[in-house]
């Protein structure tokens, strides 16, 4: 059955989940329940100093069948961080018949079962709860991190609610189909980091496809953005650590509009043992930095 929590009953939960201190730049996590049997807690990170103002909140959205926990894994965003004081709220996709986690982001990606899930308005809730809840972060940007099903939502996310976010990071995910499916009022940063092999969310658009490849999604962006084709920059650099060499190739169109960017990384190597093109094997410290350079570069 469909639970929907309502935003004072997540502001609650909020108040009285258990948050103990602890060492390093980040503190254990709270788990913030969801109430729904479906929907696993999501998981809150909160920065050691919260005496800082304006800290900026990072939202992991996983892959279709996966899982928060195995997107925190795979990025190590934690493990990394260095003096950056940033927060990490890692949500939960609802669980399919299948027992599959997902995100309803569009119609190609990826509610299985029809359901309808609004996870759009239950990630916004969230995230205006947190912010809340938490006066370092009241005044803080919000930045997306979507793998895959994850990279949708993002898109959705920022779609429904625009004003409530400042960049999407997409890693090998997708968006809608047609431009018109969503019309941005304000311009947001955009990094897509993608695979030209990547064989289940493709690179490059065709005719059967229900959503848009990675290169037009950029486009779009540049587009949506205002950016000017003379501002593009290019560079080559080692981002995957089981291909050798320069094998990413890095585009950038800045300064656009409100002062955003447009950023396109894409990784050029050939999928082997050791390479899977939908989940490249970052270089976790090239990574943050440019996670952190994103981020940070918006202040």
């Amino acid at each position: 059955m469909k639970t929907n929590l309502s935003l004072s009953s997540i502001i609650l939960l909020l108040i009285l989940g258990f948050l103990t201190r602890g060492e390093g730049k980040l503190l254990p996590p709270s788990f913030i329940p969801t109430g729904d049997p479906n929907r696993p807690d999501a998981k809150l990170y909160l920065p050691d100093n919260k005496e800082i103002e304006k800290i900026p909140l990072i939202v992991l959205l996983h892959g279709f069948s996966s899982s928060g926990k195995s997107l925190e894994d795979y990025l190590q965003i934690k493990a990394n961080i260095s003096s950056e004081a940033v927060a990490i709220l890692i949500p939960e996709g609802r669980s399919d018949s299948k027992g599959r986690q997902y995100w309803n982001a569009t119609s190609a990606c990826c509610d299985k079962d029809h359901k309808g899930v609004n996870d759009a308005l239950y990630l916004n809730k969230l995230m205006s709860a947190v912010k809340l809840t938490n006066p370092s972060l009241r005044d803080g940007k919000t930045f997306l991190v979507g793998h895959s099903n994850g990279g949708f939502m993002a898109h959705r996310l920022a779609c429904d609610f625009n004003q409530s976010i400042d960049g999407i990071i997409s890693i090998s995910g997708g968006s809608f189909l047609q431009e018109q499916e969503c019309r941005y009022r304000y311009p947001i940063k955009y990094l897509h980091i993608h695979s030209v092999k990547d064989p289940a969310v493709k690179y490059f658009q065709n005719p059967d496809m229900p959503y848009s490849g990675a290169y037009e999604d950029v486009a779009m962006m540049v587009r949506r953005n205002k950016c000017f084709a003379a501002s593009t920059k290019e560079s080559r650099f080692d981002f995957i650590s089981s291909l050798w060499g320069a094998e990413s190739k890095v585009q950038l169109w800045s300064p656009c509009s409100n002062n955003t960017s447009v950023e396109f990384i894409s990784i050029e190597g050939e999928a082997n043992a050791t390479f899977n093109p939908h989940v490249p094997e970052l270089n976790k410290i090239k990574f943050i930095q440019s996670l952190f350079k994103f981020i940070f570069n918006s202040f």
